[in-house]
Parts: C-alpha cells; structure tokens; sequence
C-alpha cells in the first residue's frame, strides 16, 4: 500500500526552540539600571523587605556564603535585563555588607565566604609562596601533609595497535 500523507513541510526544524531571535532575551536588551547607584537603590528595598528578611536570614543560618547568596542576587537581576553583569559585579560588596548587617542585627551566625579559611595541611609550595608573601615568618612551623610515596607498579608491554615491538625475532 502506498502512503497516501503528504510530507508536512512547516514542521518545526529540530533545535528550533533552543533559539530566539538576537535581542528576544532581556539580558539582549539595554539594561533599567545603568549604575551602581540605581542598581542599590534596587536591592536595598528588596532585600530589607519584612516578608523577605526572615526567609533570608534562614538561609544564613544554614550556613550558605553571603558572597553566594549575593552573586544569585545579582545574576537573577542581570537575566531580568535590570542591570548589566559589571554593575552587578560591583554591587555583591553592597549587599554582602547588607546582609552582615542584617545577621548581626538579629544575631545571625554567618559565613560571610569573603575569607579564605587556612587549611591546616598546606603543601609545600604553598608554605612556600606565603612566606614569601609576608604572611608566614620564615621560623613558623606549619604541618605538612605526608607525601604519598609512588608505588611501583609492573611495566607492562604497549599491547596498542600502532605500538612499535620491543623483540622481534
């Protein structure tokens, strides 16, 4: 039997919905907010907001970096089209300060993911660097991690394809 269905030919092209015409996505589109001033006067509203400030500080409390929550802020805003990534950049600080502020206030613990903690077990290379840096003196003793020692293994003979024959006879 013959198949009588004509090819449907305005069928959507495979990958058609991963696209969207250039400047269809606000992050295209000139940013609301041009400077670091507007984009804080944005935020600062938003995040001292009574209905949002318990949720916030829930997620301090559970231990997650300011500096985190405050480049999610900033990304979010930058796909809304409201500022553009450099003003986002520059404002983390803002509300990195903002939300110690508000932790403090309601006697919050938090990690504020600014600092670096020291690790105990430093490499050499590390030790090294930090004192040259200053932040070591030369006579501070700092425990090492123990060196793995290599293990020997057998060699065994390239067995590839395309290996050269080590005995040929």
């Amino acid at each position: 039997m013959i198949n009588d269905k004509q090819p449907e030919i305005n069928a959507p092209i495979p990958g058609m919905s991963l696209t969207a015409p250039l400047g269809g996505r606000p992050w295209q589109q000139p940013p609301q907010m041009a400077s670091v001033e507007e984009a804080i006067d944005y935020y600062v509203p938003k995040l001292m907001d009574r209905e949002f400030v318990p949720e916030l500080l829930t997620i301090i409390e559970l231990g997650i970096p300011l500096t985190t929550i405050a480049n999610s802020f900033q990304l979010a805003s930058v796909m809304e089209g409201k500022h553009s990534i450099d003003v986002g950049i520059l404002v983390i600080p803002v509300l990195v300060e903002l939300m110690i502020t508000l932790a403090d206030a309601n006697e919050v613990e938090y990690v504020s993911g600014m600092s670096r903690e020291k690790e105990k077990g430093l490499s050499n290379a590390q030790i090294a660097l930090a004192k040259k840096k200053g932040m070591l003196d030369a006579d501070t003793e700092v425990e090492e991690k123990p060196t793995p020692e290599p293990t020997e293994e057998p060699e065994e003979p390239n067995m590839g394809l395309m290996s050269r024959r080590e005995n040929v006879q």
